[in-house]
C-alpha cells in the first residue's frame, strides 16, 4: 500500500506538466525467485486457483502433497529427474510471470485513479523472457505507453498486441553510437511501417563519441538533429496520408505444447 500512495503522490506532481506517458520502470524484470513467505503464500494459493483440487496437482506433479501447505517448486537442477518436477518448475515460471503482470496492474491502476485516462506502460525489454516475467501475450495489451528498444521482435509484438490507440515508440540514442549514420535516417521510416506512432531518445547527457541529443552547449547533436529532421518528414508526409487508416493485422500465432 505504501508503495502504491508514494506512486499516487508523484502522479499528482507531475500531472500538472501534462506528460505524454507514465513509466513504470525500464528493462523491468524479475531475475531471482522470491523465498519470503509472502511469495509462498501467494505461489499456494495461485496453484488453488489453477487446479482447484489437491488431487489434480498431485497427478501433474507426481507427488503426494497431504496439504496445499506442502506445495513448493522444485529447483531447476532438479527438473531431469521426472516429468512431474519438470510440470511443477514450469508453472512456477508461469507463476512468475502472473506476479510480474500483477504488480504492474496494481501499480498502473494506482496511477489511473488520480490520472483518469493516462497512458502507462514500461519501456525496453532484452527480448522474449518468460523466465523473467516478460510475457508480451500478458503485458501488451494493457500498456497504453510503450517505448521499445530497435528490435524487430518486440516493434512487431507492440504493434500486434498494443492497444490501438496507445503510445508506441521505438528508442534510439547513445547506446547506439554515431557510427551508421543510415540508422538515423532510415528508423524514423521503418518503425512508422512496424506500427510506431512515436519516437524516443535516451539520453539527455553528453558522452565522448556518443549521441546524445545536445552538447554542453544545449545545441542538437547531429544525430539527434538527423532524426528528428526524419520524423518531421514521417509526419509531414506519410503520417498525414494513413492517420485516417488502420493497419491490417491479425496479430501473431504460435503455436506451442504443454509440459504435459
Amino acid at each position: 500500500r505504501s508503495e502504491t500512495e508514494e506512486l499516487q503522490s508523484t502522479v499528482r506532481k507531475l500531472r500538472p506538466y501534462s506528460p505524454v506517458g507514465y513509466s513504470l520502470g525500464d528493462e523491468n524484470q524479475i531475475a531471482i525467485t522470491c523465498h519470503s513467505e509472502h511469495c509462498i503464500r501467494a505461489y499456494r494459493q495461485w496453484l488453488k486457483e489453477q487446479f482447484k483440487e489437491l488431487a489434480a496437482l498431485n497427478r501433474r506433479y507426481d507427488t503426494d502433497f497431504k496439504s496445499w501447505d506442502e506445495a513448493m517448486w522444485p529447483k531447476f537442477e532438479e527438473t531431469h529427474d521426472s516429468h512431474g518436477k519438470l510440470a511443477a518448475w514450469y508453472d512456477r515460471q508461469r507463476f512468475t510471470d502472473w506476479t510480474f503482470n500483477n504488480a504492474h496492474l496494481i501499480c498502473k491502476s494506482a496511477i489511473e485513479s488520480v490520472a483518469p485516462g493516462a497512458r502507462v506502460g514500461y519501456s525496453s525489454f532484452f527480448g522474449p523472457q518468460p523466465e523473467r516475467g516478460v510475457d508480451a501475450l500478458r503485458n501488451f495489451p494493457w500498456a497504453t505507453f510503450n517505448n521499445q528498444y530497435q528490435d524487430s521482435r518486440w516493434e512487431d509484438l507492440m504493434r500486434a498486441y498494443s492497444p490501438r490507440d496507445s503510445h508506441r515508440a521505438v528508442i534510439q540514442g547513445t547506446y547506439s553510437g554515431y557510427k551508421h549514420r543510415l540508422e538515423f535516417v532510415c528508423y524514423p521510416w521503418i518503425e512508422f511501417f512496424r506500427g510506431a506512432n512515436g519516437k524516443m531518445w535516451w539520453r539527455g547527457q553528453y558522452f565522448k563519441d556518443a549521441t546524445s541529443c545536445l552538447d554542453p552547449g544545449y545545441s542538437p547533436l547531429p544525430p539527434f538533429d538527423n532524426t528528428i529532421k526524419m520524423a518531421n518528414e514521417v509526419r509531414r508526409g506519410l503520417l498525414h496520408l494513413f492517420q485516417e487508416y488502420e493497419f491490417q493485422n491479425a496479430g501473431i500465432r504460435v503455436l506451442y505444447s504443454m509440459p504435459d
